[in-house]
C-alpha cells in the first residue's frame, strides 16, 4: 500500500524496520548488535525485492536499533516525513481499546498523518478513488477535512462526509437537528465547484464504527479520514474504540489525522 501511494504521489518512500536494542555480556555488544543490523539490512532487501514498485521507484531501505515507535520517529524528524504507514492486526491488548501497539503510539506520538492498514485492507486498482471522511460537529474535524479535500482534488476521488449519531444522543430523532448537522459537515469542504459535485453527506445513527464501516461499504471507500484527538468525540467516552473497530472491520486504509498542532 505505501509503496502504490508513493507512486501515486510521485514521493520517496522510506521502508524502515526496526531492531529492538540488546544487551550483552563483556565487551561484545557493539560487534554483535552490527552483525544483528548487518543481517536486518540483508533480510530488508530480500522483502523489499519482493514488491513490484519498489523496483522502478525512488526509495530507501532504513535499519535502525531502537523500539519501532521510537524508530519511526527518528525517521520522521531526519527526513521530514510527511506521511506514515503501519500495519495493524488488531489483536493485541483489549480489542475495543487499542489499534495495536505500535500503530496506536504512532497515531498517539506522531504530528503527521498515519496511514494505518488493517488486516482486511484490500489492495485495488484505484486505491484513492472514493474517500470517506468520519468527522464529528466539532472544530476538530477541519484539520482532516483539509487532508481529505486535498486528496480528492489530486487524485480526483469523491468525497463522503459522515457524521454517526450514537444512540444515545438526543438530536438523532430531531429533523431540524439532523438537517443542522448535514450542513455544518457540508462546510467542512472547501467551498469551490470542483469540489461540491464530488462532495456527498451521509448521516446514520447507532454504534459508530459500526455505521462508519457500513457507509465505507455503501459508498465503496478506498480510504477512510479520521480525526485523532484526546478525546474521540465518536468513541462513546473509549478514546481508541471506534477508530480501533473500524481499522479491524474495513476493507480500505484509515489516514489518522491529528485534529490540531499545538
Amino acid at each position: 500500500m505505501a509503496a502504490r501511494l508513493a507512486h501515486l504521489l510521485d514521493s520517496r518512500l522510506y521502508v524502515l524496520h526496526a531492531i529492538p536494542l540488546q544487551v550483552y555480556a563483556g565487551d561484545s555488544t557493539l560487534i554483535v548488535q552490527k552483525a544483528v543490523e548487518d543481517e536486518a539490512r540483508e533480510s530488508l532487501r530480500t522483502y523489499a525485492a519482493k514488491i513490484p514498485q519498489l523496483r522502478t521507484m525512488k526509495h530507501e531501505e532504513v535499519v535502525l536499533s531502537a523500539s519501532a515507535t521510537d524508530a519511526i520517529s527518528i525517521v520522521v524528524n531526519e527526513k521530514k516525513i510527511g506521511l506514515v504507514v503501519v500495519g495493524s492486526h488488531g489483536r493485541s491488548g483489549l480489542k475495543k481499546l487499542v489499534l495495536g501497539s505500535v500503530a496506536e503510539s504512532t497515531v498517539r506520538q506522531l504530528r503527521c498523518p498515519v496511514l494505518v492498514v488493517g488486516p482486511h485492507c484490500q489492495l485495488r486498482p484505484e486505491p484513492l478513488k472514493s474517500v470517506l471522511l468520519a468527522a464529528d460537529l466539532l472544530y476538530s474535524s477541519l484539520r482532516p477535512a483539509q487532508y481529505a479535500a486535498a486528496i480528492v482534488r489530486q487524485t480526483g476521488a469523491t468525497l463522503t462526509i459522515a457524521h454517526v449519531f450514537p444512540a444515545s444522543d438526543p438530536r438523532r430523532a430531531d429533523p431540524a437537528q439532523t438537517e443542522r448537522a448535514a450542513k455544518t459537515l457540508r462546510q467542512l469542504a472547501p467551498q469551490d465547484l470542483y469540489l461540491e459535485k464530488r462532495v456527498h453527506i451521509e448521516t446514520a445513527v447507532g454504534a459508530p464504527g459500526e455505521e462508519l464501516t457500513a457507509i465505507a461499504a455503501k459508498v465503496n471507500a478506498t480510504l477512510i479520514v479520521m480525526g485523532v484527538h484526546e478525546h474521540l468525540a465518536m468513541a462513546d467516552h473509549l478514546p481508541w474504540a471506534t477508530m480501533s473497530q473500524v481499522v479491524r472491520s474495513a476493507p480500505c486504509p484509515v489516514l489518522a489525522v491529528q485534529a490540531h498542532i499545538v
